[in-house]
């Protein structure tokens, strides 16, 4: 994104007082020839990581759905409508690219593939424990944490081995968006869906 790159460009070999993403004016209003440093300037990939992220979290939420969708244009059949400002909000927190918006949309689908991490955690869990998660899901009409609740008393399990063993299944990914908040983004469809799936890849 612009901001990203001016905000990187305008710190690199300057020393800003204000370490949070600035507006142009902002940054032009607060250069001064005084901070410019004294070793030469060399590019720093992460800190351009560092500032396209803080872009993406700061930029408003129209734009940046323009923004992904214009870059990945599955994005728009993926994403109802009326779920786009939400989902944009769920996820940002977790992008820094177009693409990565992709895998957040096949989560909504429930068309969601684990990668190396949630493979295993999947895969270490017994397939009882999806089937009492797919017994609970008929009443889980609320909230992600009461769903988790019945989840844990049917199943006796409790804390990491409750959580990650449910957004494994659900979302492909031990990390991510808030669960609270993506669950209200989920079909009870899709999640059925990936429920299924975790409980083929599991133990037996």
């Amino acid at each position: 994104l612009p901001e990203a790159l001016l905000n990187y460009l305008a710190r690199l070999g300057h020393n800003y007082a204000e370490t949070a993403l600035l507006d142009q004016t902002a940054l032009a209003g607060a250069f001064d020839l005084a901070h410019i440093g004294h070793s030469p300037a060399h590019f720093d990939h992460q800190q351009l990581e560092h500032w396209q992220g803080e872009a993406v979290r700061h930029a408003d939420s129209d734009r940046l759905w323009q923004w992904l969708a214009e870059s990945e244009s599955a994005l728009s059949t993926q994403v109802p409508a009326a779920q786009r400002a939400e989902f944009v909000a769920t996820v940002r927190g977790n992008l820094t690219r177009p693409r990565e918006s992709l895998h957040w949309a096949r989560v909504l689908n429930g068309e969601a593939e684990p990668d190396q991490d949630a493979m295993a955690v999947l895969r270490q869990t017994d397939a009882g424990f999806f089937r009492h998660a797919l017994d609970c899901l008929p009443g889980a009409n609320g909230a992600f944490s009461d769903y988790a609740r019945a989840v844990a008393t049917a199943s006796g399990r409790k804390g990491k081995a409750l959580y990650m063993p449910l957004r494994a299944a659900l979302t492909g990914r031990l990390h991510g968006p808030e669960m609270e908040r993506l669950w209200k983004l989920l079909p009870a469809a899709s999640v059925e869906r990936q429920l299924r799936r975790a409980a083929e890849l599991a133990v037996n």
